[in-house]
């Protein structure tokens, strides 16, 4: 595991704006400050940035912490990151998917090659066209309808629900009984279909990295807040540090801890992950595949080395698996066997691990939270709860909470937030 260590900072004992949390929303809030020329810090209580978003690089192998993606088209990330410094790097436009008879098969995006518009054709039967379209009619109607519900409109029968949408859906939420708002499913599919996901060549933590990267002051690691008030923070060691603002930009237990009563108690979504290391490619496409008919814990099977060439040491191929919190490793081998057959014998596990707060199952509108996160006197929250559980509404929080910073300590004139040329 890495054990690179930042250089000590000097914490200050004054600031106009503290910044409580170095992931995502953290970081994006400092930089549209840093972009309006107010005096900010950032304390993080870890020893690296990113919060959630982090890599560990172990043997020569890139590991991210939890199957981690990023979609081209999230709106903010199209803002506030430059593509090109992250070389970003993408997988394959399509899935592979189990076929009603039971063999695996990869599906291309219609959109993609002329490839894809047979895979269309194969998926999409007639019976589907009518069903589909009520599908569409409905979740505008109803877009804070469950997911599940929107989805069984198309018959039970059909390879888009059962093998496509269904299965991906439950891998990128985490949902298994897709109670998810048929709005946020919307927005993937078709951040998806427009785009496609990708990853940093480097690993997932160069995201908050380039963040990072753009501040004119370093972040301040190591540094944990335990008390906030409208006059400041308390830090662990017993410092106190004056601020006119504060943004709390961590995970929602964290804030509540700092906060007490601020938040209702948001139940979280959870996610285990194994990586495992092959000599033989296990699938010919840089695509992930999304079980429906091998049950098992398994949500999701892609060789991010097939992605980027960094992510494993020459001659070997790193092979990551997203499956349900709790299961073990004989669970997962043995629906691995049901896919790949023998060939999953001989891969050797390397890394697992638990997220345990992974995605927020409450977020946004419905925590009745004010909607520009001021919820008390000079203190802003960020975080994607309060947006939506993606990369995007971390930084989208972020930027929010920034606009609201900046209407107090310039008295609301006009802001200039960074934009990538």
């Amino acid at each position: 595991m890495s054990t690179e260590r930042a250089p000590e900072i000097a914490v200050p004992v004054g600031v106009e704006v503290i910044i409580v949390g170095a992931g995502l929303a953290g970081l994006s809030c400092a930089l549209v400050l840093e972009n309006n020329g107010v005096e900010y810090a950032v304390l993080e209580k870890a020893s690296s940035l990113g919060g959630k978003v982090s890599t560990d690089r172990i043997d020569g192998f890139v590991l991210d912490r939890g199957f981690q993606v990023y979609l081209d088209q999230y709106p903010m990330g199209r803002r506030l990151l430059d593509y090109t410094k992250l070389e970003l790097r993408p997988f394959y436009k399509g899935l592979y998917i189990d076929t009603p008879s039971g063999s695996t098969t990869l599906v291309s995006h219609p959109m993609s090659t002329y490839l894809g518009v047979k895979d269309f054709r194969r998926v999409i039967s007639i019976q589907d066209v009518i069903p589909s379209i009520t599908a569409l009619i409905a979740q505008i109607r109803y877009p804070e309808t469950a997911t599940a519900e929107i989805l069984k409109r198309l018959p039970s029968s059909s390879v888009l629900r059962r093998s496509i949408l269904e299965p991906l859906l439950k891998g990128v939420l985490l949902d298994q009984e897709l109670e998810t708002p048929i709005s946020f499913a919307k927005s993937i599919v078709d951040w998806l279909a427009r785009g496609g996901a990708s990853l940093p060549a480097l690993g997932m933590d160069m995201i908050p990295k380039h963040l990072a990267s753009q501040l004119g002051r370093p972040v301040n690691l190591d540094t944990e807040v335990v008390a906030v008030s409208s006059k400041g923070v308390e830090l662990a060691d017993g410092k106190r540090i004056a601020s006119r603002c504060t943004v709390i930009a961590t995970e929602a237990s964290a804030t509540s801890q700092l906060l007490p009563g601020t938040l209702p108690k948001i139940p979280y979504r959870s996610i285990g992950y194994t990586y495992f290391s092959a000599h033989e490619r296990p699938l010919g496409h840089a695509a992930v595949y999304v079980p429906s008919l091998h049950k098992g814990p398994i949500l999701t099977v892609s060789v991010l080395s097939d992605v980027s060439i960094y992510y494993a040491p020459q001659g070997q191929h790193l092979i990551s698996v997203s499956h349900r919190a709790g299961a073990s490793l004989a669970e997962i081998r043995s629906q691995l066997k049901q896919i790949f057959k023998g060939e999953a014998s001989s891969w050797e596990d390397i890394a697992s691990g638990v997220i345990e707060e992974a995605l927020p199952v409450t977020y946004g509108k419905r925590l009745k939270t004010p909607i520009d996160g001021h919820v008390g006197e000079n203190i802003i929250l960020a975080g994607d709860f309060l947006k939506t559980p993606s990369i995007n509404g971390a930084l989208t929080s972020g930027v929010d909470a920034a606009r609201t910073v900046l209407a107090i300590v310039k008295g609301g004139g006009s802001t200039t937030e960074p934009r990538v040329k």
